[in-house]
């Protein structure tokens, strides 16, 4: 009963398990075929590394503290290695299949050259719905396990077989409970991730549903790591203004999750600030070339920006929006910031 009630009250955004159409109708994906390796080290003696592996979708699976992480890596076609790589993570309840068809960033990195990670979150209870271990949400934290190693070692690993990844442009991004974990990778491992794009989370450090507020991590990045975010002002699950939810858990202010990031970065107080039509965009340029910028967009609910998909617009609000896609926003921002 605990895991179950746990999980209505942090699960701010749960997703189709493949949407197929605005409202957000699930139909569950057929198994897709992927692409064996096609090679390893050479037999040199100097080890020049693997070979990089052919174009193509693989199914991985390593081990970390003992529990078993799942993840897909997409190789595109085009493009010069070593290659820039998006981990993207899903939203809570979701999978991975779902996140892709909203973004549809590996289609988009099989024009421009990147590579895509998308990994499977953490199912709460046999069979239970995915989740990441965000800090403050999502799922009874004694269950959840490291997400931050995980993805580091899903990066090795992808490195290890052949994905011939640059290490100063991997990124990441996330929907909702991915979008939070997004946070928490720029805060606990900015030594591996160059940048980050949030759509629709926060800083999920704290939890205030509780008497006192219980610190679920420090955010300290040990660089100043460039950050977008893009919310709708009308979400409901992961409110702007922060305060109760729809799901009557505590969020942190999107502004005051921002904040945090540019105190980091010793961002200049003022913003450049431009609005078209319903989109507003506050950039600030701040030292060592580091740029953080807000998005939002009057009308959004929870979706993901420039996608129809939105499965839940009755409980978190709002609409979709094709006034801005998140995805494309993304890709030009990381473009801008290597490590």
């Amino acid at each position: 009963m605990f895991v179950v009630g746990w999980l209505v009250a942090c699960s701010s955004s749960p997703e189709p398990a493949t949407p197929t159409a605005a409202t957000g109708t699930p139909e569950v994906p057929e198994p897709t075929a992927t692409t064996a390796t096609t090679g390893g080290p050479t037999a040199d003696t100097q080890d020049p590394g693997p070979v990089c592996r052919a174009a193509g979708d693989y199914d991985e699976t390593i081990e970390v503290d003992g529990r078993p992480f799942r993840y897909r890596l997409h190789v595109p076609p085009t493009g010069a290695e070593p290659r820039a790589a998006i981990l993207q993570l899903h939203g809570g309840g979701s999978d991975g299949a779902a996140i892709e068809t909203v973004t549809g960033l590996s289609a988009l990195g099989d024009q421009e050259g990147f590579a895509t990670l998308t990994p499977e979150g953490f199912a709460v209870g046999k069979g239970g719905p995915q989740v990441w271990n965000a800090g403050s949400c999502c799922g009874p934290p004694a269950l959840l396990p490291d997400h931050v190693a995980s993805m580091i070692a899903m990066i090795d690993d992808a490195q290890t077989k052949g994905a011939c990844l640059d290490a100063d442009r991997i990124f990441a991004t996330g929907h909702s409970n991915g979008g939070m974990m997004s946070y928490r990778l720029a805060c606990e491992a900015s030594d591996r991730i160059a940048a980050v794009a949030i759509s629709a989370g926060t800083l999920a450090t704290v939890e205030e549903s509780v008497d006192p507020p219980l610190v679920a991590f420090e955010c300290t990045p040990s660089r100043p790591v460039p950050l977008l975010h893009v919310h709708g002002l009308e979400d409901l699950c992961v409110p702007y203004d922060g305060a109760v939810a729809s799901n009557g858990q505590d969020r942190l202010g999107v502004e005051a999750a921002v904040e945090v990031f540019r105190t980091a970065a010793s961002c200049p107080d003022e913003p450049t600030d431009e609005t078209e039509g319903v989109v507003r965009t506050r950039t600030w340029t701040c030292p060592q070339d580091i740029e953080i910028a807000l998005v939002t967009v009057e009308e959004l609910g929870h979706p993901w920006a420039g996608s129809p998909i939105y499965g839940n617009p009755e409980q978190c609000g709002g609409t979709t929006t094709d006034a801005i896609s998140t995805t494309t926003e993304a890709w030009a921002f990381f473009e801008r910031h290597g490590r």
